[in-house]
């Protein structure tokens, strides 16, 4: 079985009913606390004004709210707005993978999450599913990976794990999951010059262009494209170029990410 055909078994079978009484609690206060960030990020006017230019246009009924303009956009354009203010104040929980791999801020996942409330009319048991499936694929790949020294900026994992996280949201079926995936992989990642030399406010907008191939990896797998298999440890896949682990498994060490006192852990292999 291909790393991408167990990560989507694993995905698949995550639920609300997957968590537990602590890390439920662990997880409703990470909630509040990005919720906190993103208002601080609503502070930065210019940004605010990139995103008013970027909605501008005729409205329609399929559209979604942008935070902090008072306007809608498309769904995509909504989804990509939305998770920079998850990050554009700084304001982020860190997760650092027990093996010294790479690292991830969760916290960028509860934006997308919250749009995808607001698109799909999902209700709290829902939503937090789908917040407990992104960190606990943020911390897989952030153990997995580690992608600075060969150049990629530290979220080229999250091209992968946003796919993921609304094909869950979305309740697509496993075969969906391998191809979102392999679709993903193929639109290629991003480089670390984003956080090198002169840094311009891209720094804050490299999880949300994550989204944007996402969404797209979503659209195209749900239309039945098929993305270019063994996407990871092929011969010529991800792991050809990105220092990673001999296997994939998920620490959540929620003392490295959310003050949790309990260690929970899967293994795909």
């Amino acid at each position: 079985m291909q790393l991408e055909e167990q990560i989507a078994e694993r995905v698949a079978g995550f639920s609300y009913d997957s968590i537990d009484a602590d890390t439920l609690h662990i997880l409703k206060r990470n909630v509040l606390d990005s919720y906190a960030s993103i208002c601080g990020s609503l502070k930065d006017r210019t940004m605010l004004a990139n995103f008013d230019r970027l909605a501008a246009g005729r409205a329609s009924s399929d559209d979604l709210d942008v935070w902090g303009i008072g306007r809608p956009a498309t769904r995509v354009d909504a989804c990509f707005m939305n998770a920079i203010l998850a990050r554009r104040s700084d304001l982020l929980n860190t997760y650092i993978s027990p093996n010294g791999m790479g690292v991830a801020h969760p916290s960028d996942n509860v934006a997308l999450v919250l749009t995808l409330a607001d698109w799909l009319k999902i209700d709290g048991r829902v939503v937090l599913g789908s917040v407990f499936t992104a960190f606990q694929l943020s911390a897989a790949f952030a153990a997995y990976y580690d992608p600075e020294p060969a150049g990629y900026d530290h979220d080229v994992a999250a091209t992968f794990y946003t796919a993921l996280t609304i094909g869950h949201a979305l309740g697509m079926p496993r075969d969906q999951l391998v191809s979102l995936q392999r679709i993903a992989g193929s639109f290629g990642l991003g480089v670390n010059q984003t956080a090198v030399g002169q840094v311009t406010d891209w720094k804050h907008c490299t999880y949300a262009s994550c989204v944007l191939r996402g969404l797209e990896s979503v659209k195209l797998a749900r239309a039945g494209f098929e993305g270019a298999s063994d996407i990871y440890e092929g011969s010529a896949g991800i792991n050809r170029f990105i220092r990673h682990s001999a296997t994939m498994s998920s620490s959540s060490d929620g003392r490295r990410w959310s003050s949790a006192r309990r260690r929970s852990t899967w293994r795909l292999t």
